[in-house]
């Protein structure tokens, strides 16, 4: 059977050679043979950085500016899964803007101070999802909101 394997691999043996030096010289040629395939199918394979990203829709959105009506404007696209009745979770919307609630604070506390967004706390948190209501939080002092409400 190793004389086999042997010819197969295509190692020359002598019928003077140990058994397990044939049987090594036959797991190199294996393990070589299958490297030079894998390499033959890595060649293949366009790499990533060599095809061109085609441009999506949320690339064009993230270009936004944070104002008032790109926020409502964005807003009214949110699926219903990042909805409570008339309120936005912040998550899912900010998402399409490339930033999280908690890197856009500032700028939401600016809009929500000069009344051109109103932001909301959730009340009933047992009831919602767990995971969007922690994600979507934003501390300030002593109370947290998670929603873009409706426009003021």
């Amino acid at each position: 059977m190793l004389a086999r394997e042997a010819d197969r691999a295509g190692v020359d043996v002598s019928p003077l050679a140990e058994p397990e030096a044939v049987a090594a010289a036959v797991d190199v040629a294996l393990a070589d043979e299958a490297l030079g395939m894998l390499l033959v199918k890595l060649e293949r394979k366009p790499s990533r950085s060599s095809v061109a990203p085609k441009p999506t829709k949320r690339e064009s959105v993230r270009a936004l500016e944070l104002t008032g009506p790109n926020l409502y404007a964005e807003a009214a696209k949110v699926p219903a899964s990042g909805r409570w009745h008339s309120n936005v979770f912040l998550a899912p919307l900010l998402e399409r803007f490339g930033t999280t609630p908690q890197a856009a604070r500032a700028r939401l506390l600016e809009l929500h101070r000069s009344d051109e967004i109103e932001l909301r706390r959730a009340e009933l948190v047992d009831s919602m999802n767990p995971d969007l209501v922690r994600r979507s939080a934003i501390d300030v002092g002593t109370y947290t909101f998670h929603f873009l409400g409706p426009k003021p």
